[in-house]
């Protein structure tokens, strides 16, 4: 299992290249949060709070990422 930010406060967090496999964001608010370069592959973002497409645009996700209605899901930059 990943990292726990369940209904966390994230407004302006900066990912950029974290490892963010597994991880559960459900609920969390995540306004301007930064995820450039991040691993998300298999993440919970479903119920977010302040997600956009551009956020997740430069960040690795797979099938199995779960994103908010509305949001893509992202392919690994530079790919």
């Amino acid at each position: 299992p990943g990292a726990k930010f369940s209904g966390a406060e994230l407004t302006g967090a900066r990912f950029w290249g974290a490892d963010l496999s597994d991880a559960d964001f459900s609920g969390a608010k995540i306004e301007a949060a930064d995820f450039t370069g991040a691993r998300i592959y298999g993440a919970d973002f479903s119920g977010v709070i302040g997600a956009t497409h551009e956020q997740f645009a430069k960040a690795c996700g797979d099938a199995a990422t779960r994103l908010p209605d509305g949001v893509a899901p992202p392919a690994c930059a530079g790919s």
